[in-house]
Formats: structure tokens, C-alpha cells, sequence
């Protein structure tokens, strides 16, 4: 029998891919040359429930079961974990007779998905086999695992652990081995992203879309702000640098900083543009340059509610799952992210709404002068038209 008592979370390195725990591995097995009779070698005060024999490692057989996945090889030193050697009663009644727990610290590889990061969460396998035993010979049964309370680290909580027996062939010969796997689910703690870069990038982000509703007899404190927003989303980035696993793939943070940069960036441009529309005076019968400003609003606050609904559908879906796992309790930062995104999608719905209304209502009074304009032209070429008939 294989079983796992997990005691401590020491450290996961997303970077290199490797985990470090303690553990207790706990093996059990029958060896007759060790069956004795209590009653006759102790008599009355062999209590056969509770009393062993404790017998050094060394001097009998045990199973070259180790953690097959193990990257440094330190479970293959001797420990100095004894061996509990139990009465012929014990071996009838569990088929055991020989119990070993051994306390390891182990580094095992994992490989890390980090496209959720910050929300990520984690995966990882321990394999328990036999180097060099078949299961002609060797035979695993996973047994009862234990976990002690609150198995996390700073950053990481171990939230679920599942076992299974497995059969797999042998890399060399064609013999099977049995082994015994064990699935570990990790979750990151979020709150530090959540408190320190998110939430401030995307209160700076909408700031710099409000921006776009100061008037054009404002415009050089108007982009004075929203060059101000740029620069502090420039920064949050620069110090979110350090924290951000140095990995070659596209995680979530890396592309939600990139859309808070690019709306910043076209909230200044929109203000920079209608003010240069409105000092060429570009066309005189074309659209006012107040109703520009409209279009240029709905179309940046269209374009945020869209971004900002696409980053955090799949983060809500992530804290869903999450809950789901550790029955309902989350994170108190992750429900005011929640709860801030939903405000900030609600208000630009809101901004996206007043500027639809307003931009209908100039371009309706922008048909009536366009009309007025297209009648007044024809009643000036009327009596020119006519007089040359006459001629």
C-alpha cells in the first residue's frame, strides 16, 4: 500500500517548473520472514492493536518505491526512518505486516500554465513507482492521503488532491509497472495584483476616457490630463515588470496592461484630433466639429466596454470555478474586482448612452441646416435658370 501524508507547501517556481513539498510517504507490505506470534514471544503485554517492533531500515528488505518525478534525487539517501513491524493478528486481519513512513522533502516538476496570471491556477502530478520492480513482483494499492491544515504559501494554496492507480510500460523492457498518481490542484492568491496593479491601471484608465467630456475651450488641460493618465499607466506598468514571471508566453496581465495603454492613448489622440479639425475648419458644410467629439466618444467607449467585457468575461469565469472548488469562499479582493468591473461597465454604458442620445440630436439639427442650406441654393439658382429661358 502507497499513501501520502502532505505536511507543508515549501515553494512552487512557476519559472522553472518545479515544486517543493514535505511529505510523510507512508508504504505498508507483507514479508512473512517477518510474521511472529505475539502471545507466545510476549504473552499479556503485547497490546496488538497499538504495539510494534521497531527495527532499522537497513536490516531487512523494503520496495524501491520512490517519487518518480523527483528532479534532485535526494529521497534515494538513507533517512533513518525505522520500520514498525507488527504480530501475526495485525497481518491477518490488514494482510500487512510491516509499516514505513518515511518524512521526505521533495522537488518535483510541474509545468506551469500561466495564461491566466494573476488568476491562474495549477496543476501537478506526483508519480510513486518502482525503478526497477515490475508489478510481476511489486503490486501498488494507493492508500488513505492526509493533508494538514492550510497547505499554501504566500502565494500558492493547495486547494484539492485527487489519487488513482495507474499501469504503464516500462521505457527499456516490455514489462508493467503499477504506479500511483496523485493530482494536486493549486490556486494563486490574487489580492496582491488585485490591490496594487489592476484595479489602480483600470481607475486610471477611466479617468483618461472621462477626459474626452471636457469641452474644446478646455482642450490644453484636457490633454495636460490625458497625457498625465498615459504616464501613470506607463508606470504601473514598469513596476508590475518585476512581479510578472519572466516567461515567453501571453498571460492575462500582459494583455490587459496593453488595452489600458492603447484606450489612454486613443482618448488623448480623440481630443488631439477634433481640436486640429476644429482650427483648419476642414470642410464648411461637413459635420460640426461638436458632433465629431460625439462620434469620436461613442466610439471610444464602445471600444472600452467591449475590451474591458472581454478581459475580465474569462476572469469572472476563472473566480467562478474557484468558488465552486472551495464552496463558495473567495477572496474578498476578487469579489471587489468583481464588483468594480461591473460598476465601470456600467457606467460606460451609461457615458455610451448620453453620447448616442446627444450625437442623434446634433446630427438631426445638422439634416435640418443641411436641408435649410440645400433649399436656400435652389431658390438663389430659380430666377437665374428662368431669365435665360426668356433670353
Amino acid at each position: 500500500g502507497v499513501g501520502v501524508n502532505f505536511v507543508k507547501l515549501k515553494s512552487f517556481d512557476v519559472v522553472s517548473g518545479t515544486l517543493t513539498l514535505v511529505v510523510h510517504l507512508r508504504l505498508c507490505w507483507r514479508d512473512d520472514r517477518l510474521q511472529f506470534n505475539s502471545q507466545k514471544a510476549f504473552r499479556s503485554s503485547w497490546n496488538s492493536p497499538a504495539d510494534r517492533i521497531v527495527l532499522n531500515s537497513n536490516l531487512v528488505w523494503n520496495p524501491d518505491v520512490v517519487f518518480l518525478n523527483e528532479v534532485d534525487g535526494r529521497q534515494f539517501r538513507h533517512d533513518g526512518a525505522p520500520l514498525l513491524l507488527t504480530d501475526d493478528r495485525f497481518l491477518e486481519k490488514t494482510g500487512v505486516n510491516v509499516l514505513w513512513q518515511r518524512p521526505l522533502e521533495i522537488e518535483t516538476k510541474c509545468r506551469a500554465d500561466l495564461s491566466m496570471f494573476p488568476f491562474d491556477s495549477q496543476s501537478c502530478e506526483l508519480r510513486i513507482g518502482s525503478w526497477a520492480t515490475s508489478r510481476q513482483y511489486l503490486q501498488l494499492e494507493p492508500q488513505q492521503l492526509y493533508t494538514e491544515n492550510n497547505i499554501h504559501t504566500q502565494e500558492f494554496n493547495m486547494t484539492d488532491v485527487e489519487v488513482k492507480k495507474a499501469i504503464v510500460q516500462g521505457n527499456v523492457s516490455l514489462e508493467y509497472f503499477d504506479q500511483v498518481v496523485f493530482s494536486l490542484q493549486f490556486q494563486r492568491f490574487a489580492h496582491y495584483h488585485v490591490i496594487h496593479f489592476i484595479l489602480p491601471m483600470l481607475t486610471v484608465t477611466m479617468m483618461a476616457i472621462g477626459t474626452m467630456w471636457m469641452g474644446r475651450d478646455h482642450v490644453g488641460p484636457r490633454v495636460n490630463a490625458g497625457m498625465k493618465m498615459v504616464l501613470a499607466v506607463l508606470t504601473v506598468s514598469f513596476i508590475t515588470a518585476r512581479q510578472r514571471p519572466p516567461v515567453g508566453v501571453d498571460i492575462w496581465l500582459d494583455k490587459f496592461q496593453t488595452h489600458c495603454f492603447l484606450l489612454t492613448v486613443v482618448s488623448v489622440a480623440e481630443g488631439m484630433m477634433v481640436d486640429f479639425i476644429g482650427d483648419t475648419k476642414w470642410c464648411a458644410y461637413c459635420l460640426s466639429v461638436s458632433v465629431l467629439d460625439r462620434l469620436g466618444r461613442v466610439v471610444v467607449v464602445s471600444a472600452a466596454w467591449a475590451v474591458v467585457e472581454w478581459d475580465f468575461s474569462s476572469v469572472s469565469w476563472e473566480l467562478e470555478q474557484r468558488g465552486r472548488q472551495t464552496d463558495g469562499i473567495t477572496e474578498e479582493s476578487s469579489d471587489l474586482l468583481i464588483s468594480f468591473v461591473q460598476g465601470v461597465l456600467y457606467l460606460l454604458a451609461a457615458f455610451a448612452a448620453s453620447s448616442i442620445a446627444s450625437l442623434f440630436y446634433e446630427l438631426l439639427v445638422f439634416a435640418r441646416k443641411w436641408r435649410s442650406h440645400q433649399n436656400a441654393h435652389q431658390h438663389q439658382e430659380l430666377p437665374t435658370t428662368v431669365g435665360k429661358a426668356v433670353v
